[in-house]
């Protein structure tokens, strides 16, 4: 009988077990009304296009995710002629998301 050893176990929860895409758009909405900004249509397209760009650099390694983090507000906002303190308003936004995750849990 052999036995296998795994040292790891991964899940893959986004929209299995949490309902990422209602967590996001409530996170993102907390977050710009917490800001006294308006979250609209061309700003939320522009937030997912980016989102998706950095991602898929930090997949082919060419950005650290923390690197992800920490620049995707600055350049969010740098896009829309703002100057705001993108690491501010990461951690903002995560507990945000945090708080959405505990609330749309899918069980």
């Amino acid at each position: 009988m052999s036995s296998l050893a795994y040292s790891t176990l991964l899940f893959d929860i986004d929209d299995t077990i949490l309902n990422f895409d209602l967590s996001e758009k409530q996170a993102l909405n907390k977050l710009f009304a917490n800001l006294n900004k308006p979250l609209t249509p061309e700003i939320m397209a522009y937030y997912q296009q980016l989102n998706q760009h950095l991602w898929q650099q930090y997949e082919r390694g060419e950005i650290s995710r923390q690197e992800l983090l920490d620049t995707r507000f600055t350049l969010l906002f740098k896009h829309f002629g703002e100057d705001l303190n993108g690491k501010l308003i990461e951690k903002t936004y995560r507990n945000y998301l945090a708080e959405g995750h505990r609330s749309h849990s899918r069980s």
